[in-house]
Order: C-alpha cells, then sequence, then structure tokens
C-alpha cells in the first residue's frame, strides 16, 4: 500500500473501503483523491495504528451505520454528537456514549414506529441499534486492518468496547421493559400485572 497521508477519518472510511470492495486501482490512488496533507488527526499509512485514531474510524463508520440504520426507520438523527472527540478514550467512557446516544432515539422509533407497541417496541428497537452498532464495528475493523498493523492492546479496547456496547443495549433494554411494566402494574385494579418478571410481558 502506498505511503499517503489523510486528514480525517471520514475520507478514510470512504478511501480504505473503495480499496476493500475493489472500486480502484490502487489504496495510494484513492487516497490520493481523499485528501492529503494537514497537521492533526492524520496517519501515516502502513504504521501501527494507535487507539485515539481507531476510535476515529470506529466513530465514523458507526455514525454511517446508525445514520443508515434510523433512516430506514423513518427517524431523522444528527451523528455530531457521536463524532464529538473527548479525553476520557477508556472502553468503558467509549463504550458509554455509543450507548447513550444510539439509546437515547427510543421515543423517535416509537412516534415513527406506531403499529407495534410494548415490549415488541423495545426488542425492535434494541435490535436496530445492535444491528448498526454490529455492522459499524466489522466495518471499522476491516478498515483498520487495511491500514496497518493493530497492536493487541489497541484490538482489545476495541473488543472490550463492543462487548460494554452490546450488555449496555441489553440493560437498557431491560430498563424500559421495567418501566413499561410497572406503568402497566399502576393501571391494574390490585396494582399487579401480568407476569412477574419483565422477560414474560
Amino acid at each position: 500500500m502506498d505511503v499517503e497521508r489523510v486528514q480525517n477519518g471520514q475520507t478514510l472510511v470512504a478511501a480504505i473501503r473503495g480499496v476493500i470492495q475493489g472500486k480502484g486501482t490502487s489504496a495510494g490512488q484513492l487516497l490520493r483523491t481523499a485528501g492529503a496533507g494537514g497537521r492533526e488527526d492524520v496517519l501515516q499509512l502502513s504504521s501501527t495504528i494507535d487507539t485515539g485514531y481507531a476510535q476515529k474510524v470506529l466513530k465514523n463508520s458507526l455514525a454511517e451505520r446508525l445514520d443508515k440504520a434510523f433512516a430506514e426507520a423513518g427517524v431523522e438523527i444528527d451523528t455530531k454528537q457521536l463524532l464529538e472527540n473527548s479525553l476520557d478514550t477508556s472502553p468503558e467512557a467509549t463504550a458509554k456514549r455509543i450507548v447513550d446516544f444510539s439509546t437515547g432515539f427510543l421515543a423517535s422509533f416509537k412516534n415513527n414506529n406506531k403499529g407495534i407497541e410494548g415490549t415488541e417496541q423495545i426488542d425492535k428497537f434494541t435490535a436496530l441499534i445492535k444491528d448498526a452498532v454490529k455492522k459499524g464495528f466489522d466495518d471499522a475493523g476491516a478498515i483498520l486492518k487495511g491500514i496497518g498493523e493493530i497492536s493487541g492492546e489497541v484490538q482489545g479496547g476495541i473488543d472490550q468496547t463492543f462487548e460494554l456496547v452490546m450488555k449496555g443495549i441489553d440493560d437498557f433494554a431491560k430498563q424500559e421493559k421495567q418501566a413499561l411494566f410497572d406503568q402497566v402494574a399502576a393501571k391494574q385494579p390490585n396494582g399487579k400485572a401480568k407476569g412477574t418478571q419483565v422477560g414474560v410481558i
């Protein structure tokens, strides 16, 4: 792969994805069309990928996948918040930002999917964002491997972040279902809803 410089993760995503899909004569040519130069957020290809750059590519891939998934569900989202830089790049903090962002559109999803209700809405919503997140992580992994060497530390951080995101989304679903269960129970004459656990609503 030619040694080129790219200005930001977003143009890099497009350039490397083109190489992966065979849409170009060379990685160097595609990267040159993406834009060379720049001082910050620059990666020299064929070098070891650091945590900061890996997160940049990951955030762009996630933003792209989430935007597409929500658009297909009739929900408009703004990925600017997800793309903002943060001083804390630990797996825990990164996963929390991803979970908080992606789960923040449940109300909009419900408004655009009134044909379903109750726990089914929650299940479909969480399935949508989990699928988008998984695809985003897969895309980022393929892109990063096409750029250079991913150290064990960086790969470990990516894997841990993914696991924490999936757990965070599952926990969110449980909380939403419990809240729904409590609402139903409060409307019953005896204060009890059918079933005693969220999973059997």
